[in-house]
């Protein structure tokens, strides 16, 4: 199974699945390689505190937040640690304040790194913002127009509006890049068995099987998806 997001050594992307949901996190943390690879040349400025980001690493988020917003008294405007700060918040479920250090970052001129507008796409989905959620996808986009991560948020954020087509076509640019990823699939499985779509579910399921054996969720909704 290939992993979705960047990758990064500290932060590995994930998807937190949970089966029959609409919404749900990716989390694609942007570690100071991958940010920097992406950022041109202004990528030196945007350097956060090593001690603040060491309790992210470890899911010390309090810590994390005191440590960013103690670097932040003396570094206002570092887009980076914005981004951070605002990522934490997220990890403790303060979303509201998640999405303001998200906006804080773009505003100071952190837009080079794809993984903050999937975040705050997720963010403001999560608060029902979708126009807002779409626009930030979409932003991720523009900056890398591969990235997995990118379609499949805008693709949530259709299926939450009941956009079923944009959502389906999403999805399939998603599973386009990356048409193994078992996350992806299953996701996309659950999406064509709500929409109704029993036989397309069911075809994902059999490619996940095919790919691991072994998957017991892929497994039991084929089953069950059978006896509709």
């Amino acid at each position: 199974m290939h992993p979705i997001g960047v990758t990064c050594p500290f932060f590995k992307p994930r998807i937190r699945f949970i089966l029959m949901l609409v919404w749900f996190g990716l989390v694609v943390f942007g570690c100071t390689a991958g940010s920097q690879q992406r950022v041109s040349d202004g990528a030196s400025k945007w350097e956060c505190d090593a001690n603040a980001d060491q309790a992210m690493q470890i899911g010390d988020y309090q810590t994390a937040i005191e440590l960013h917003q103690r670097f932040l008294k003396d570094h206002p405007g570092n887009g980076k640690c914005l981004y951070h700060l605002g990522y934490a918040y997220g990890q403790i479920e303060q979303y509201d304040q998640e999405i303001r250090y998200y906006e804080k970052a773009d505003v100071a001129g952190y837009d080079a790194d794809e993984s903050l507008f999937i975040n705050m796409g997720l963010a403001y989905g999560r608060r029902l913002r979708i126009d807002e959620s779409k626009k930030a996808f979409e932003k991720a986009l523009a900056i890398k127009p591969d990235s997995v991560d990118a379609y499949f948020g805008l693709a949530q954020t259709y299926e939450l509006n009941i956009e079923y087509v944009k959502a389906a076509k999403t999805y399939e640019r998603a599973l386009a890049l990356d048409p193994e990823n078992v996350d992806v699939l299953l996701r996309v499985s659950v999406f064509y068995a709500d929409i109704g779509e029993f036989q397309k579910a069911s075809e994902l399921l059999e490619k996940i099987l095919q790919i691991d054996p072994n998957n017991e969720v892929a497994a039991k909704f084929l089953q069950n998806l059978r006896k509709e």
